[in-house]
């Protein structure tokens, strides 16, 4: 019975967000994490970046904006990201030449006029609003070269206003190819679990994924070693520089080894040996491929998939 409550919610919302949307990156992923947050309570946090080149909300913002609207309807977070630092830059998207840098006071009215009119759409009282201004003005040059770490100038290439200026030698700035991985590193700030963008961003949107979780257990295991659970922005980036040190210094086998001895299994099971003892009364290394792999899937919601639990397993 409960079972059906929660499919019916998933599809509900699943039909509402994807309604009218030019595409869905991938729908599978967008199913299960709303699936976990109806299951758990907790909201999506949902990410939408702004360019502030310009003052006043066109035709694609309205669309973007309403669709965050509702998620906010369904009871998730809206997170809106005001780009002023990245706005420095300039977005790159769909350009033939370098944008004329903008003087900050002319980013900060145009910020000014972007929040009155979003506001016009949004729920006030139901969005964070933030700058990245706030996260990317403090990064340290090896915060930088951490973040392009994750990312080949080919794969950057593969974009196509990138490929046809460099093609057509026509001027291309490291400063550009920055840009995409400024902007993604706004969805590892702000720990965001969902994305919108216009279709002009689906490049940018996808980079968001490489740079977030391009040391995906690197990083999980420095947060579950070095630091507590909140989400402050000092802890990111402490949090990257400590990952960058140790993938120098040790091996992605190692890495892996260390993580897996510290994770939570459920059950009180600290660690993967300690777990393989609590449920299978053997050590890791004699387990077998199925034993394997409900381990495995424990690591994503160790109470909501323990065999202790949950008979069915």
């Amino acid at each position: 019975m409960i079972d059906n409550i929660l499919k019916k919610e998933v599809e509900k919302q699943f039909n509402i967000v994807i309604d009218k949307s030019a595409d869905v990156i991938t729908k599978e992923e967008l199913k299960e994490k709303l699936r976990r947050s109806i299951n758990k309570k907790e909201p999506l946090r949902v990410k939408l970046g702004i360019d502030l080149t310009a003052p006043d909300i066109h035709l694609g913002h309205t669309v973007v904006l309403n669709k965050l609207r509702q998620f906010q309807d369904l009871g998730h977070i809206a997170i809106l990201i005001l780009g002023d630092y990245t706005t420095r830059i300039g977005d790159p998207s769909g350009r033939t030449k370098v944008r004329p840098k903008l003087p900050i006071e002319e980013i900060e009215r145009n910020a000014g006029t972007f929040r009155e009119q979003a506001f016009r759409i949004l729920d006030i009282k139901k969005t964070k609003m933030v700058n990245n201004s706030k996260w990317l003005e403090p990064m340290k040059l090896e915060d930088i070269i951490n973040i392009t770490s994750r990312y080949t100038l080919a794969q950057l290439l593969e974009r196509d206003d990138f490929s046809n200026r460099f093609k057509n030698n026509l001027p291309l700035s490291i400063m550009e190819l920055l840009y995409p991985l400024m902007q993604a590193y706004d969805s590892v700030a702000i720990e965001a679990d969902i994305e919108l963008g216009g279709t002009d961003q689906t490049f940018n949107l996808l980079i968001g994924s490489i740079v977030e979780g391009g040391s995906t257990i690197t990083q999980q295991y420095t947060k579950n070693v070095y630091f507590s659970p909140e989400r402050k922005l000092d802890r990111k980036i402490k949090e990257a520089a400590i990952a960058y040190q140790l993938e120098k210094h040790f091996t992605k086998d190692k890495i892996l080894e260390m993580y897996l001895n510290t994770i939570y299994f459920g059950g009180n099971a600290y660690g993967v040996e300690v777990a393989s003892q609590n449920y299978f009364g053997k050590s890791a290394k004699d387990l077998n491929l199925q034993e394997c792999a409900l381990l495995a899937a424990l690591i994503r919601s160790p109470n909501e998939y323990s065999p202790f639990g949950n008979i069915a397993i």
